[in-house]
């Protein structure tokens, strides 16, 4: 009998290992671990620290810069003039689709056509209506639907207004 369990494992690197263990070190043990690592390790060299004095001189370097020179050398922020033009939000996929449309080499009655498709396709984007309906409404024959059909399934999206999920995957291989 076969059987599937699912478990969580979590694995700390060597690294994180260490720092965990270094983190929990007082300041003598800390101390007296680095002293290990270098006697371990020739090539790490101890540096000097910085003790109270350097810290002092450093502060009264801070404080000996002429900071009002500083500051007004800084350019003044002005905020930015509002634009008076609006710019246009972002088509919808059904606008895209009528703009490819009317960019096609139709005749009216077939861009009419084309969006009739367009408006009844499903949530999913497929073709929820039999092309006779629409031949009928437009009086034409449905050899004439399934031309204008043909054009609307290779506009972008690929394979818009298919009738079923196999002839929406040849479309794309097409």
């Amino acid at each position: 009998m076969l059987k599937q369990e699912l478990q969580q494992k979590q694995a700390l690197s060597p690294q994180q290992i260490l720092e965990a263990t270094l983190l929990q070190l007082n300041n003598s043990s800390l101390e007296k671990y680095i002293l290990e690592e270098f006697e371990k390790n020739p090539i790490l060299e101890p540096t000097e620290t910085i003790n109270d004095d350097d810290e002092s001189n450093i502060k009264e370097d801070l404080n000996d810069e002429d900071w009002d020179d500083i500051y007004e050398s800084k350019a003044v922020y002005e905020p930015k003039k509002e634009n008076t033009f609006q710019i246009s939000s972002e088509k919808n996929l059904l606008e895209a689709i009528i703009d490819q449309i009317n960019d096609l080499d139709l005749k009216s009655w077939e861009k009419s056509v084309a969006e009739e498709i367009i408006y009844n396709l499903d949530d999913s984007g497929y073709l929820s209506i039999d092309l006779f309906l629409i031949a009928d409404h437009f009086g034409k024959t449905e050899d004439e639907i399934d031309h204008i059909l043909h054009k609307v399934q290779h506009l972008d999206p690929p394979a818009l207004a298919s009738r079923d999920l196999q002839q929406c995957l040849m479309i794309q291989l097409d």
